[in-house]
């Protein structure tokens, strides 16, 4: 416990500098009864402005935040670029009020899109976890998922509506991305398949790459990525492991988080 909470301090001390800030947001020591306005997961939120720090985007306007969950995310790139436009995508219904009711104080640079992004329109079923409504995936809670996070277990399926970013963007009429956040359990390739157009015109990356469970059925899903982004013109920044097996094989991770970015334009 006393090292779980030194890692917090470290980090919120690395996001405080980062920032160049008291970072109050992510200060782990005030109690949410206190604080009811602090990121859900402050650790994350921490991590998330250093991840953002990490890619040395000069300028940032235009965010797509996909899987956006509780909205931590949004937040951390909020600190980083106050004047940057999010648009949210969450396809989760327990999760709506919480980042419509964040949305509202962000004088209209916060959108939230109440759904997901795949390779094709349409709806799927979207599992939710039984212990928790605020978890999904389109990919469902394999054994081997379970074994590594016994809290999620399957309870129900919900249709999804789904867009392919390419059509969302046309249909908007945004032509490029500053930074493209990717973390939907598993479903990532499906995401990336309906974004063809919209890749070439992304700046910058972070995704989320699962080695344990895909829709797609990829065998080398990090290879294959890091393979995709080369190929699209992005440069590799770092690649993060952030999910761990359990028991004897707590060394070996199952996901990966990549940040990579193209060179800085003229």
């Amino acid at each position: 416990m006393v090292a779980n909470l030194f890692h917090k301090l470290v980090l919120y001390a690395k996001a405080a500098s980062a920032l160049r800030s008291l970072n109050m947001t992510g200060l782990p020591l005030i109690p949410k009864k206190i604080f009811p306005n602090a990121p859900y997961n402050r650790s994350a939120y921490n991590t998330f402005v250093l991840w953002i720090k990490e890619l040395g985007l000069s300028n940032v306007d235009r965010v797509f935040d996909v899987g956006a969950n509780h909205g931590d995310f949004a937040r951390s790139v909020s600190a980083c670029f106050p004047s940057a436009y999010i648009s949210l995508f969450e396809p989760l219904p327990a999760l709506w009020p919480c980042l419509e009711k964040l949305a509202a104080h962000r004088a209209g640079r916060w959108s939230v899109k109440p759904f997901a992004l795949g390779a094709a329109g349409g709806t799927l079923p979207l599992h939710i976890s039984a212990g928790d409504d605020s978890i999904g995936s389109f990919v469902g809670f394999e054994e081997k998922y379970r074994m590594a996070n016994p809290s999620a277990s399957p309870s129900k399926a919900i249709e999804s509506r789904i867009e392919r970013l390419d059509d969302f963007c046309s249909r908007e009429g945004i032509e490029s991305i500053d930074l493209l956040k990717i973390d939907v359990e598993g479903f990532e390739f499906d995401v990336l398949a309906g974004a063809e157009r919209m890749l070439a015109n992304t700046h910058a990356l972070i995704v989320e790459v699962s080695l344990i469970r895909q829709a797609c059925g990829e065998s080398e899903p990090l290879l294959r990525m890091l393979e995709m982004l080369l190929r699209a013109g992005f440069h590799l920044v770092t690649a993060v492991p952030s999910f761990y097996a359990q028991g004897a094989e707590a060394w070996k991770p199952l996901e990966y988080n990549i940040l990579a970015r193209r060179p800085s334009r003229a």
